[in-house]
């Protein structure tokens, strides 16, 4: 595959080792004298009522894995699903939500799953307590065959909150499983608290604290293999292309061997005294690229950023929002040429995308 483009330097994957091409990396949009790439115009794939989040690729590029929310009439509360939505956009392709019984009582999340080359399915399931008591009281990572229904076709492969075999406390959600072998499974093993404050209907206002890489095999259900202990970290990503995972933590971007192994710091924070805290809120990887959002205020302004990573430490911008929406999680394709993002806007929370060098002409 190409090594990592940028317009102004070498590639990112010198960071963790690699080469360097050298080509123009937006397909369009871009202004001579604006390196930084804030005018590129991104794609708005979802037009959701609820939440559409926690947006992962695909191993083959070919769609993008996501949950959404669904609220049926005379629901009390929303399920998550998950669904899949062509590389460039469009309608669903498909759908998975469990099949519950309960009139929306109760509250049934699947989140962050993942969908292997062949078909095979993995996702986290919780069943939640209802609108006034939100911390769900059980769930399991599952996992489903390829060609099956795969709610009908599912088994369980960890149970979650609670300390699995193998494992060094309970974990409350695998985040951003993906299949880095035709048989097993990698993810961010994390605890979640939940924010209940002002909150009529218990939003689900989710933090994660990470605590482990774990790697699942799908022939050995029940146990874990811990990688790497990674207290504290957020928003994993995999290049197999370069052979590492990377992750935030705190005002800093990591990274791993994909089979575990020390971590080794790759970009922080820009900070400054006059500014406020920054805060990360994604951290994506793909072909060599590296891509980070975060937001800080400066004053009574509000600042919201998506860059790519350079070798020379700095950002090529990709979007700055000033006073308007948040840019949340993100997730860059295999091939590093598209990149998918959370934007929250009055409440409201859906998909963006940019198309990069390689890939069809950016939309409005």
């Amino acid at each position: 595959m190409p090594l990592l483009r940028t317009a102004l330097g070498c590639c990112t994957v010198l960071l963790v080792g690699g080469g360097c091409g050298h080509t123009v990396p937006f397909s369009g949009g871009v202004p001579d004298e604006d390196p930084g790439f804030t005018n590129l115009v991104p794609r708005r794939l979802t037009y959701s009522e609820g939440a559409d989040i926690h947006p992962q690729w695909t191993a083959d590029g070919s769609a993008i894995i996501y949950t959404f929310e669904q609220q049926l009439p005379g629901d009390e509360y929303p399920d998550r699903c998950l669904g899949a939505l062509p590389a460039d956009g469009g309608s669903r392709q498909a759908e998975w939500c469990w099949p519950g019984f309960d009139q929306g009582a109760r509250r049934d999340g699947i989140e962050w799953g993942a969908l292997a080359p062949d078909g095979t399915l993995v996702f986290n399931h919780h069943f939640g307590a209802g609108d006034k008591q939100p911390s769900p009281f059980a769930g399991a990572f599952y996992h489903a065959p390829a060609g099956s229904d795969p709610l009908t076709a599912s088994t369980a492969l960890l149970t979650l909150l609670a300390a699995p075999p193998g494992g060094s406390e309970p974990y409350d959600y695998l985040l951003a499983p993906v299949f880095t072998r035709p048989r097993e499974v990698t993810g961010l093993a994390v605890a979640v608290s939940v924010a209940e404050t002002n909150c009529p209907r218990c939003v689900w206002d989710t933090v994660y604290t990470g605590l482990d890489l774990v790697r699942l095999s799908l022939d050995a259900p029940g146990t874990v293999e811990v990688l790497a202990r990674v207290l504290g970290a957020r928003f994993l990503a995999w290049d197999g292309s370069v052979d590492r995972f990377f992750y935030g933590r705190a005002d800093r971007i990591e990274a791993v061997p994909t089979d575990g192994g020390p971590a080794a710091i790759v970009w922080q924070l820009p900070r400054s005294p006059d500014r406020g805290i920054p805060v990360l809120t994604g951290v994506a990887a793909g072909d060599g690229r590296v891509g980070v959002s975060w937001h800080y205020t400066d004053g009574d302004t509000r600042h919201s950023v998506i860059g790519l990573l350079r070798a020379d430490g700095g950002v090529d911008e990709v979007v700055h929002s000033i006073n308007g929406p948040r840019w949340g999680a993100i997730s860059l394709s295999p091939d590093g040429n598209r990149l998918v993002a959370e934007r929250t806007e009055g409440g409201q929370r859906d998909l963006y995308l940019w198309v990069f060098a390689g890939g069809p002409a950016d939309g409005g």
